[in-house]
């Protein structure tokens, strides 16, 4: 019989274990062939992140069946696999004519946390960009030395010298997890006890001083001396000396006297670098490239040139020119002369297309950048901006067949205002290409019918090379989706004549992958069949791409996991059979929500509520809610199921009493003035309400409500009271379903689309409610962008209540309880 002990109580004393027995510990190949009377597994804690039965599944070796060495080499290779341990151990001790096998299993130890303690003074999220190791990791003595040296060396470049980090751990032996934290005492931070500036060149040290902060006698840090060298790099050569030499020495502490600091600073001869056509300080033009080290050379004086000219461009002088010329005679010129001429600013008044016979000018004013002039702007153009418009439109025909597309653009100046400009792009679309014929080479797994399925360029449509690799891309998905890993493609492509294309996919088919064994590990109180129920891939599966994806997909929505992984590991057996491990870390279940407010009129009210996310393990929500207030409380308690009888239907269960009480004010006379309904009410709701999702952005909801409502009317009442009818409690039971279609671009912050959503609801004495009458209300919001910061927002509500059937009483002119009424005095009534 197989055995799991758990015999060693911290992560130390499975070391000295492990030390112990690492000599027996192997597989014994003397041993082959003989049959296994048991398998004993011993671990260093509990197994908690993966189930015996996987954990056997895992191994080769089975109870009765022949011992092998290969077969221990493969199941140690496997249970490494899952990443759970540190080390992996196999003993066989003879048992008669049998043997015995022991599995000792070492595990991996996870970061749980990382803390930063101690004399810090450093940024602490500074210093967490120097940690190699993350929380929820597993622990490697290699990651936290190589912190450690991180750590220190960051403390060195701002000048502490005689920092002490000490790591500190703290073990959960349970959960084998493990709390990291580096103990930090800064000390104090090294001053410059000299500094000295080896200036060569006509340069004064004042001027050079005056560009730095480092001082003497101030604290030392290497982070600002190198601040303080680009600074004086940068000032040199926005001054011409484009190869200026500054360098450093630092002469570190080792008796506490502080740090020696020597600066040289040398020059080489100054290039004159002149702008014409502009009066710019030069520190504004620091940004162009010419102010580089190597800013003479062609390429970037050309990039200056360009990036001058969209400068000015984008500032309105849309036709502004730039040239430059350089003389000298040495490798570097010494001169180099940038011309300007801006212009006159122009306005955008408008964009035109010419010779789009294909597209529409609607549809290609979509994909510009550059727009005309508005209001309160000039128009965006610059030639930068145009040229890539061009090459937008050019792909934009590529995409839609018409392969030799040519698009230039031209400003030109039109109508009486001399400052008004027209951007025209000129089209020339040339012939439509059109696929004449597709073939395939080499396939016999898939039928050439199927891979015709994937793919969207059949004969007859429209040619474009963005569509082959599409198709290239559906082809190789659907080998993958069917366990075809490793397929080879190439395709030809022929162009008889203008228009025509003759397409070959030449296909190399690869031998076929299967599941052999899927693995779950990482949950801890999620039940282990649910997670099972979304797995889309089982043991002998086809090993499927795209179901692999659904899996992480579906554990995803269930918003139980923080993390989840699916991936393929080799079963070390047979290369096309691989096990795919199914990993996932579960998230916080619980939540605490809670608030305070405050209004004129009902004063101070809170909120408090708590949810569990995963209550029992089955993803299912237990949430508790209460409200609190002087006009309104409202008690909740909410059961939220992601799926309903073994299918994806979410269902909610609730339970809700809400109280609130009618709003008097003081008016002239005495008398006093409701606000909302004139009467208090006491509401108890049973209800249950399930969900059909159409698609990504609409759904079906089906609620069936049953409530006890009673009304208490205020003896100040000013109108009769037959008109809130002779009965004061009130039983509803209704059916309702609901349709919700929101295409909002962010819900919370919408600038564009629409929400729609419709209610209709039933209560009849047939389920045993007191009146009969059909309640139907609809609501809709539609947001438009009109400008970058101005939205239009509609709305528009329509509701009615129908009554139908007997009434409590005939002499009563609206049967509708006032209980249940809308629309009855503003939008809070």
């Amino acid at each position: 019989m197989s055995r799991v002990h758990r015999t060693i109580p911290a992560l130390f004393l499975s070391l000295i274990f492990y030390s112990l027995f690492s000599g027996s510990l192997r597989a014994d190949s003397p041993f082959d062939g003989k049959i296994i009377q048991s398998i004993e597994i011993q671990s260093d804690g509990p197994l908690n992140d993966i189930s015996y039965t996987d954990l056997f599944n895992l191994m080769e070796l089975r109870e009765g069946e022949s011992y092998s060495a290969s077969q221990a080499e493969r199941s140690i290779q496997r249970l490494f696999s899952t990443e759970m341990f540190h080390d992996v151990q196999v003993s066989v001790e003879p048992a008669g004519d049998r043997v015995g096998v022991k599995i000792l299993l070492i595990r991996r130890y996870l970061i749980q946390e990382i803390k930063l303690e101690g004399d810090v003074k450093l940024d602490r999220q500074r210093l967490r960009r120097e940690l190699a190791i993350r929380s929820g990791e597993a622990y490697s003595a290699e990651a936290v030395e190589k912190t450690l040296a991180r750590l220190g060396e960051l403390y060195r470049r701002h000048g502490y010298y005689r920092t002490r980090i000490q790591p500190r751990f703290e073990l959960h032996h349970p959960t084998a997890r493990l709390s990291l934290t580096f103990q930090i005492e800064a000390g104090d931070q090294e001053l410059v006890n000299q500094l000295d500036l080896h200036v060569e060149g006509d340069l004064a040290e004042e001027q050079i001083l005056s560009l730095i902060k480092t001082r003497e006698g101030k604290p030392f840090s290497r982070v600002q001396l190198e601040e303080d060298l680009k600074a004086i790099e940068d000032h040199l050569i926005l001054r011409g000396y484009l190869r200026c030499y500054v360098s450093e020495t630092v002469g570190y502490p080792d008796d506490g006297n502080g740090v020696s600091l020597a600066v040289f600073i040398a020059t080489r001869e100054q290039t004159q670098i002149e702008f014409q056509g502009i009066e710019v300080e030069r520190e504004e033009l620091a940004f162009l490239p010419i102010f580089s080290p190597t800013g003479t050379a062609p390429f970037f004086l050309e990039a200056t040139r360009k990036e001058l000219r969209q400068k000015y461009q984008e500032e309105g002088y849309f036709l502004a020119q730039v040239e430059y010329e350089t003389s000298g005679t040495g490798r570097e010129p010494s001169q180099v002369v940038i011309k300007v001429d801006r212009g006159q600013r122009f306005n955008l008044k408008k964009i035109r297309f010419e010779g789009n016979q294909f597209a529409a000018a609607g549809s290609l004013k979509k994909l510009l950048t550059v727009e005309k002039k508005g209001v309160f702007s000039r128009g965006k153009f610059s030639t930068e901006m145009a040229e890539e418009d061009a090459s937008s439109i050019q792909r934009y025909h590529q995409r839609r067949g018409y392969k030799d597309v040519q698009v230039v653009h031209a400003l030109v100046l039109e109508g009486s205002d001399s400052r008004d400009l027209t951007l025209v792009y000129k089209i020339q679309e040339g012939p439509l290409y059109l696929i004449e014929t597709v073939h395939f080479i080499g396939n016999e797994y898939l039928s050439t019918k199927t891979l015709f399925e994937e793919i969207q360029g059949h004969p007859g449509t429209s040619f474009s090379p963005f569509l082959v690799a599409q198709d290239r891309a559906n082809i190789m998905a659907a080998y993958a989706n069917r366990g075809y890993r490793q397929v080879g493609f190439r395709s030809e492509i022929l162009f008889p004549e203008p228009g025509r294309v003759n397409i070959t996919y030449f296909l190399r088919e690869s031998p076929r992958s299967f599941t052999e064994q899927v693995i779950l590990t990482g949950n801890h109180s999620t039940r282990e069949a649910l997670i099972q129920r979304e797995v889309e891939i089982a043991s002998g599966d086809p090993l499927s791409l795209d179901r692999i994806l659904a899996t992480e997909s579906n554990l995803y929505n269930l918003a139980i996991f923080s993390k989840v992984q699916v991936r393929e590991v080799p079963s070390y057996q047979d290369p096309l059979h691989k096990n795919v491990m199914v990993h996932v870390e579960e998230a916080k279940r619980y939540t605490l929500l809670y608030g305070i407010g405050y209004s004129s009129y009902e004063g101070v009210r809170g909120t408090l509520g708590l949810a569990n996310s995963n209550f029992l393990g089955r993803a299912s929500t237990l949430s508790l809610g209460l409200r609190v207030g002087a006009q309104r409380q409202r008690a909740n308690i909410s059961y939220n199921l992601s799926q309903l009888f073994e299918r994806r239907f979410p269902s909610v269960i609730s339970l809700t009493a809400t109280n609130s009480k009618a709003l008097t004010e003081s008016i002239e006379g005495g008398q006093k003035a409701f606000r909302g309904k004139p009467f208090d009410e006491f509401r108890l709701i049973a209800s249950t309400q399930t969900q059909r999702r159409l698609s990504h952005r609409d759904a079906l909801f089906f609620r069936y409500n049953l409530e006890k409502v009673q009304i208490t009317l205020p003896r100040s009442l000013p109108g009769p009271l037959q008109f809130f009818r002779q009965e004061e409690e009130l039983l509803l039971s209704s059916v309702s379903l609901s349709y919700l279609n929101e295409s909002r671009d962010n819900p919370t912050d919408p600038r564009t689309g629409f929400l729609l959503s419709g209610d209709s609801r039933l209560s009849a004495r047939l389920i045993g409610s007191d009146e009969d009458f059909l309640r139907l209300f609809a609501r809709g919001q539609y947001y438009r962008k009109l400008f970058p910061d101005l939205i239009l927002a509609t709305s528009l509500r329509l509701g009615v209540i129908l009554p139908f059937g007997g009434t409590s009483a005939q002499f009563i002119e609206n049967p509708i309880p006032i209980s249940e009424r809308f629309f009855s005095g503003g939008s809070t009534t």
